[in-house]
C-alpha cells in the first residue's frame, strides 16, 4: 500500500469537501440544510404543506428526512410476535373499531399492510344498494364465490353490477337483471301486493 497515494487522495477529498462547502452543496451535489431551513422544519413539522411552501426548493422526501434526521418525526412501533398472533386470531372478524382497541397508536393502513404481509384475509363483503333485487343478486354472488365483475360479464354488461352507487328502482335494467339470475341459476318470480 502506497502511503504517499492514499495521503495525496486524502488531501484531494478535503479540498472537494471544502469547494462543496463553499458553494453550498454536499458532495453529491445537493443543497446542505441551514439553520433557518432546521428551525421551519421544527416549526411547522407535521403540515408537509406549509413545508413545502415554506421550503420551495426541497422536496417531500427530503423534508420528510430531514425530520427524521432531526428527530422530530414520528417513531414507529415495531410489530412484536405477541402483535402478529393476536391480528392473526382477531382480524377476520372484528370490526374496525374492535382492532383500533386491539392496536393503539396503529392506522388502519398499518394494521392492513402489515395483515397483507403475514396473509391475512378479511371476508369479502359486497355493500348493499337498498334495492333487494340487486342485493340478492349480490349475495348470491358471494355465496358462489364470484366477483362482481364474473357477473357482469355473465349478463353482458359492462359495470352495471360492479359500480357501487345505489340505483334508482325506475332506473332498474331488468334485461341484465334477467341475465344475471339465469346465469346464477335463479328465476325472476313477481310478488303482488294485496290491497
Amino acid at each position: 500500500m502506497d502511503l504517499r497515494r492514499v495521503s495525496k487522495d486524502a488531501a484531494r477529498a478535503q479540498v472537494q469537501r471544502e469547494r462543496c462547502r463553499r458553494r453550498g452543496v454536499n458532495f453529491y451535489g445537493y443543497r446542505i440544510w441551514t439553520k433557518i431551513e432546521d428551525r421551519i422544519v421544527r416549526n411547522l413539522y407535521p403540515d408537509y404543506v406549509a413545508l413545502r411552501k415554506a421550503l420551495p426548493l426541497r422536496s417531500y422526501w427530503a423534508i420528510q428526512s430531514r425530520a427524521c434526521y432531526l428527530g422530530i418525526s414520528k417513531k414507529r412501533k415495531p410489530w412484536t410476535s405477541r402483535d402478529l398472533q393476536k391480528l392473526g386470531r382477531i382480524f377476520s372478524q372484528a370490526t374496525w373499531a374492535e382492532l383500533y382497541q386491539a392496536f393503539p397508536g396503529r392506522t388502519q393502513n398499518e394494521i392492513k399492510s402489515r395483515a397483507r404481509k403475514a396473509g391475512y384475509t378479511r371476508p369479502r363483503v359486497y355493500p348493499k344498494t337498498g334495492v333487494p333485487v340487486l342485493d340478492s343478486i349480490r349475495s348470491r354472488a358471494f355465496s358462489l364465490n364470484l366477483s362482481l365483475l364474473d357477473v357482469d360479464k355473465m349478463a353482458r354488461t359492462r359495470s352495471y353490477f360492479s359500480s357501487a352507487r345505489p340505483r334508482d328502482i325506475e332506473k332498474l335494467n331488468w334485461k341484465a337483471i334477467r341475465r344475471a339470475v339465469k346465469a346464477l341459476d335463479g328465476e325472476v318470480m313477481p310478488t303482488w301486493k294485496n290491497h
